[in-house]
């Protein structure tokens, strides 16, 4: 039987205490002698051992009714007499995947919700809620079915905070035929510490109606770290070669983390390990090192020793990169007096990473280009020739980015004029010669030359003598001194990547490629402009609708965890994205493969979303903004004010044979012992 409100309780078990304190501070009375004093005093003192008993029976009946009294009292404070109606809300989302002593937060929620229905009379519904409210029983008396109905409750993906909670309890099917609704949650401190959603639900829910807070986790100091987000270098991923990719680690828990080992696993083998330190809400990145062997699909798993919420101890990456990638540089035709063509130190700065096994390079003359499909390159560069909106180049060029390609252009004054990418509708500035600029170091941040704000490089070492700005692109990627437009731009252009560089990399123009730094800008440059995806993960999210290139309307898809049986996924029409994939998220994280018509289709990692990380429980906070607001229709429950009666019944039996004894020994002790 569970007490929700002891304070009736407590105060009936509290007039226990009176009998006794009469009892302890009762006087004996003094007494006089007098003449016929000694002749009483032998015949008291042989009624006195019976009068003793007769007084402790008395103390004891009265004990035994006060006692009764105040279970009934307690008893009638839950609810009253009659079916009572209560709304049962059990928080299953991600956060209640946190461990306990003995299991999750999840299981012990269970446990508790089965007490409260097995310890209380009435009718119950069965609520889970995930930042959605959803109805797992209808308002049902028996309770194995309320049980099989608990029991069958899972973690969810999704997550919520107490506003959510509030808008949902307010719109749900029961609420206008409960009097009670007991919440069982971790009460997040990120999602209910704000005293606002106490005031909120007092103002949206029906004045009758008592609020239970039952909070599964007490305890005020949780750890918790997380791997929280993975990126690549700017330089890319590639096969054949170490690469090095960045890692950022967060203390989500109330407690410093020292020294703390993450590590970096290919299939199934361990790569690389770094200890990171942070104290409590702090974050960092990290740099960890990935050799890939080849172009062949591969599982990447960054991962931390499991702690009290291991949902987000491990990052699942599927890696599947292209062993080769198409490069179509268009070079215009060298002169006589010219040492190199156009293109040498751009090609030698790209082949210096993979060499001809990463990059399938091929140079042409402009006129060359209408034998060539472009469908066949990932990447086209103009090595000074312009794209005009008169020259016959320009519709080639636009239907290569609609395709979803990219292009690099170089400005190259002797070739393209004032207004070398007008076809591309990109705008630039008068053609500044003659001078001498160096990188803004001010301006280095997200650019192409970030690294080097490393105090052992120097930026001032590169220079331009003949540039041209550019206007209207989305985003600078390079700059000079004195200069507000930048050099070297990108931006997404008729769907594909378009970067334009506005000098050529090439003497009278910069003296950028005697920098050995340039291969990495050069690397930095090319990937952005081929936006490769080699690395898949998702979450719970994503996969309502995911949009795989490639789908096939009449074809038949499943999806499932490796090692698990597939289960179907639907193939839908999505406004604005085309046909989608809607997959049922799996119930662990893990690497989840696609099979179309039973041959394998698409693989990715599948993670949990971090947005529920933030484990720590503020059940005293709950409390003291209730207590501020003198609210008596909400209380948080002690879990161990839940009582231990299988049903009311037993408990009314118990009051009745408590009764009886107490009458039983009142009369014993007055007409049983007179004589």
């Amino acid at each position: 039987m569970s007490f929700l409100n002891l304070s009736m309780l407590l105060t009936g078990i509290g007039f226990l205490s009176v009998p006794l304190l009469i009892l302890l501070i009762h006087r004996r009375r003094q007494v006089i002698p007098w003449a016929a004093y000694a002749w009483m005093a032998k015949a008291l003192e042989k009624k006195k051992k019976r009068v003793r008993v007769t007084e402790i029976l008395k103390l004891i009946s009265k004990l035994l009714l006060l006692l009764a009294l105040a279970l009934l009292v307690g008893r009638l404070s839950f609810g009253g007499s009659g079916q009572t109606k209560t709304m049962i809300v059990i928080d299953n989302s991600l956060s209640m995947g946190a461990t306990l002593e003995d299991g999750t937060r999840l299981e012990k929620a269970q446990a508790l919700a089965l007490r409260v229905v097995q310890t209380t009379d009435g009718i119950f519904s069965i609520w889970t809620y995930d930042g959605k409210l959803k109805r797992a029983s209808a308002l049902i008396e028996n309770k194995a079915a309320l049980g099989q109905q608990i029991a069958a409750i899972r973690l969810s993906s999704g997550a919520g905070n107490g506003r959510t909670l509030t808008d949902t309890l307010a719109e749900a099917a029961d609420l206008k035929d409960v009097g009670t609704i007991v919440i069982i949650s971790d009460f997040q401190s990120s999602a209910f510490s704000d005293g606002r959603v106490i005031e909120e639900m007092r103002s949206r829910l029906p004045d009758n109606l008592q609020l239970s807070f039952l909070p599964v986790d007490e305890r005020a100091s949780v750890p918790n770290l997380a791997v929280t987000h993975f990126e690549l270098m700017p330089e890319g991923l590639h096969p054949g070669r170490e690469n090095v990719v960045r890692v950022q680690i967060t203390n989500l828990g109330s407690e410093t983390a020292s020294r703390v080992p993450v590590t970096l696993r290919l299939d199934d083998k361990d790569l690389d390990r770094v200890l990171v330190s942070l104290e409590p809400r702090e974050d960092t990145w990290v740099e960890m090192r990935c050799e890939l062997p080849d172009a062949s699909p591969r599982q990447l798993d960054i991962y931390l020793p499991t702690d009290t919420y291991p949902l987000d101890d491990h990052f699942y990456l599927q890696v599947a990169t292209r062993g080769s990638l198409n490069v179509l540089a268009i070079v215009p035709e060298k002169k006589s007096d010219e040492p190199f063509a156009r293109d040498v130190f751009f090609r030698n700065a790209l082949m210096a990473v993979g060499g001809s096994q990463r990059w399938n390079y091929k140079s042409i003359l402009p006129q060359q280009i209408y034998q060539e499909n472009l469908v066949n390159y990932d990447l086209v560069v103009l090595m000074g020739i312009p794209a005009r909106k008169t020259d016959n180049m320009t519709p080639m060029l636009r239907q290569h980015l609609m395709e979803g390609r990219g292009v690099i252009a170089f400005a190259d004054q002797n070739l393209g004029g004032d207004s070398p990418w007008s076809g591309l509708e990109i705008e630039v500035g008068a053609w500044q010669k003659e001078v001498s600029k160096e990188l803004d170091a001010k301006r280095l941040e997200n650019t192409y030359a970030s690294f080097m704000t490393d105090e052992t490089l120097n930026p001032s070492l590169i220079h331009l003598f003949r540039y041209l700005p550019i206007q209207n692109a989305t985003a600078g990627r390079l700059y000079v001194s004195g200069e507000a437009l930048p050099v070297i731009t990108t931006s997404n252009a008729f769907g594909g990547q378009l970067t334009c560089v506005g000098f050529m990399p090439a003497s009278g123009y910069t003296d950028i490629y005697f920098n050995p730094n340039f291969v990495q800008i050069v690397q930095r440059l090319a990937w952005e402009t081929l936006q490769l995806s080699p690395v898949h993960s998702h979450v719970a999210k994503e996969l309502t609708a995911l949009a795989v290139s490639g789908l096939g309307r009449d074809s038949r898809y499943v999806a499932g965890l490796k090692g698990d049986t597939p289960q179907p996924a639907s193939l839908v029409e999505q406004e604005g994205k085309g046909l989608v994939l809607r997959i049922e998220p799996p119930e662990q994280a893990g690497f989840v493969q696609i099979l179309e018509d039973d041959q394998s289709f698409y693989s990715f990692g599948y993670n949990a979303s971090r947005a529920d990380s933030a484990i720590a429980s503020s059940p005293e906070l709950l409390r003291k903004h209730i207590e501020a607001q003198g609210e008596s229709r909400i209380a948080v429950v002690d879990v161990g004010s839940l009582g231990s009666f299988s049903s009311s019944r037993e408990l009314s039996i118990l009051m009745i044979v408590l009764a009886v004894l107490a009458l039983i020994l009142e009369n014993y002790a007055h007409l049983g012992r007179r004589n």
